[in-house]
């Protein structure tokens, strides 16, 4: 375990060229889903005796059927195919995620053969040419796992307080009275909670106390009090915003994946509280050079919805990082101090073929990882063994002398050695596609739909 204290290899506070770290949060897909075709034709480049443009990683072949599935139809084999923009809708509950760790495909809700088998697609590098590009130019992580298999509610507790405190991960549901908006504090919806994982499970107010064990709205809870990483980096000095759906100056944010509002410290803490803004306003801070040291962005309020979601374009959310990217890139002032990390919360919940490992190591499946900054190494590829959001808190920690918040960040991999301190930053500016408007009959299609996170994390 690496003390919090010590880098093991990444420059620590004062030392560090970097200054800001930027955390592109996207909603649901696996590592194959996105990386895995790609990093399959690096690898076969590789082995054809040709130079491939990336270090390989650990893909898949989509012209080879998935081991251990069987078309219950037919006893014959069973193929990924290639994904539609408008990404397929797959169950990503915990239980569906223990079927895909279980190699269970088939048995999930929109997966089996007369559903569409909607888990087992892939995108090409055509159908995001953006991700594809920043993939090809820097560093790729084949072995991030996500930290828990659990959807969004649980994703989002554990990137701000590094533990589900005793919450199962399962999105909240409508509890007595009616539900406000949202999942957390502000909202009256329940969630499954137990106080150790041999306990009975019961549904309390997906809320956590304050340090005073006082709950945002009154009431009581048995869940206790944990700190998040915003009250870890006030101690530190380090400045933070999360840009999502922001809140106005009386009205507490109710998205359901701004998880400022599942803590009643950060609702009642004028710091934290205000640190909360609108994912609009990231860009003006961008050209203001007034990025904080630490930004997330959870992209469910953008004018589109970009947050890659099931049931929203995958190309609208490739242009989207496209823009957030070219921004820093543009900047001179920004650029040399800068590390963005493109990842996502949970599944989807899309194949992958590294779903026995995951079993095996008691996370969830593999997350899309790539890791872009003129101090990354070009065409890297990273397979050591890091814990999603765990490992990005621990780079962040390492970097800026913030404490971890628990074991999960505190022995995490902080992805040194994607990194090369010595270089100068030599790393080129990334060259991107032209952004691509999606056509204008899916437009219509998708604004119909008005998709939205589930309740029931499906």
């Amino acid at each position: 375990m690496r003390p919090w204290t010590e880098a093991a290899g990444l420059p620590g506070p004062g030392d560090s060229p970097i200054r800001h770290v930027v955390v592109i949060y996207q909603e649901n897909h696996s590592f194959d889903n996105v990386l895995g075709y790609q990093c399959a034709q690096w690898t076969k480049q590789r082995q054809q005796g040709q130079t491939p443009a990336h270090q390989p990683c650990d893909g898949f072949d989509p012209s080879q059927p998935i081991r251990g599935l069987t078309d219950p139809a037919t006893g014959g084999p069973v193929y990924a195919h290639r994904a539609t923009d408008v990404v397929e809708n797959a169950g990503h509950s915990t239980e569906a995620q223990a079927q895909a760790l279980a190699n269970d495909w088939l048995g999930i809700s929109d997966c089996a053969p007369d559903e569409g088998e909607h888990c087992l697609n892939y995108f090409t590098p055509d159908q995001i040419p953006s991700f594809a590009a920043l993939a090809q130019q820097y560093a790729v992580s084949d072995r991030t796992f996500y930290a828990s298999a659990v959807p969004s509610f649980g994703a989002h507790l554990e990137f701000a307080a590094a533990t589900l405190d005793g919450f199962t991960g399962d999105n909240p549901r409508k509890g007595p009275g009616t539900a406000n908006e949202g999942w957390g504090c502000s909202s009256t919806r329940i969630a499954p909670w137990r106080p150790t994982p041999q306990s009975p499970i019961e549904y309390v107010r997906a809320c956590i106390p304050d340090e005073r064990g006082a709950l945002y709205g009154g009431g009581t809870t048995p869940v206790p009090y944990v700190p998040t990483y915003m009250t870890r980096m006030d101690a530190a000095g380090v400045s933070y915003r999360i840009y999502g759906q922001g809140h106005s100056p009386t009205t507490p944010p109710d998205q359901a994946i701004d998880y400022c509002d599942y803590f009643t410290e950060c609702l009642t803490t004028t710091a934290q509280r205000e640190s909360d803004v609108n994912i609009g306003s990231f860009l003006t801070d961008v050209s203001a050079n007034s990025l904080p040291q630490f930004s997330v962005l959870l992209p469910f309020q953008a004018r589109t919805d970009v947050s890659q979601h099931n049931g929203t374009s995958m190309l609208s959310g490739d242009d989207y990082i496209n823009r957030i990217v070219s921004a820093i890139a543009g900047s001179p002032t920004l650029w040399p101090h800068t590390v963005i990390f493109v990842t996502y919360d949970d599944c989807g919940c899309q194949y992958d073929h590294q779903n026995a490992l995951a079993s095996l190591l008691g996370h969830g499946l593999r997350a899309p990882m790539l890791i872009i900054s003129p101090w990354v190494k070009p065409g890297s590829t990273d397979s050591t063994i890091a814990v999603g959001i765990g490992s990005v808190l621990a780079f962040t920690e390492h970097t800026f002398g913030v404490r971890p918040l628990t074991s999960l960040d505190g022995s995490a991999y902080d992805y040194v050695d994607s990194f090369d301190f010595t270089s100068g930053g030599r790393a080129p500016r990334p060259h991107l596609p032209r952004l691509h408007g999606i056509p204008l009959a899916e437009q219509l299609q998708l604004t119909a739909e008005a998709p939205r996170v589930d309740a029931d994390g499906t």
